[in-house]
């Protein structure tokens, strides 16, 4: 007999196989002007923290060494 509680787990499962991947990135020019806010002493923490989020998801230049 199955218990309520295997049939939940059994549901959380299919529903996380189910979630779509988050494919979206940040674009360049976002990426670049998030990079001169984190630079630039004049802007707060909060704004800080959105660019530092938006620079999170960019993808890799390819440029480092």
């Amino acid at each position: 007999m199955i218990t309520a509680l295997e049939i939940k787990a059994i549901s959380n499962r299919k529903a996380v196989r189910r979630m779509a991947k988050n494919t979206k990135q940040t674009s360049r020019p976002v990426a670049s002007k998030a990079s001169r806010i984190l630079k630039d002493g004049r802007y707060g923490k909060d704004s800080k923290s959105v660019a530092g989020s938006a620079l999170a998801q960019t993808k890799p230049s390819g440029k480092r060494k």
